[in-house]
């Protein structure tokens, strides 16, 4: 007897935060952190730091959750000049800090930021999709010698 899926669905969560930082000059040297926001009943927060490397900016989607694991994916948009998506979802997963955030040393150049300023702010907006709970499946089995499926 073989096996098949023959249906198979995920409920997908989507959710963000527009974060409006004034001054963004007087700040652009130190850790920024977005206040914190709710998707899917997790909760998230956006982090903006100078990178390693000089000349750019490192930012992170953060997930807050105590325990386990979730599924997610991402964009973030700096002004109206760059959007940037994660490749694929990604896991994020309670534990050490590396397990619990997702993003890019390198998101964003120090000149390509300060370009995006508008009248001394940055708008961030940071959009995640969480893929919900559990996969349901519908698992049916193909009798090949009897010529029938069954549940």
């Amino acid at each position: 007897m073989n096996r098949y899926v023959a249906e198979t669905t995920a409920e997908v969560a989507e959710g963000g935060l527009d974060w409006k930082i004034n001054n963004f000059m007087d700040l652009k040297d130190t850790v920024i952190r977005s206040p914190s926001f709710e998707v899917a009943s997790h909760m998230w927060h956006f982090q903006m730091k100078p990178s390693t490397e000089a000349g750019y900016f490192a930012g992170y989607l953060w997930w807050e959750g105590a325990s386990g694991t979730v599924d997610a994916s991402y964009s973030f948009e700096f002004g109206s000049t760059r959007l940037i998506e994660s490749s694929g979802v990604k896991q994020f997963k309670s534990g050490s800090a590396t397990e619990r955030n997702w993003g890019y040393g390198k998101i964003m150049t120090v000149q390509s930021m300060l370009g995006a300023l508008q009248d001394g702010a940055l708008l961030v907006k940071i959009n995640v999709r969480v893929l919900g709970g559990a996969v349901r499946s519908n698992i049916v089995s193909f009798d090949l010698a009897a010529g029938t499926w069954s549940s």
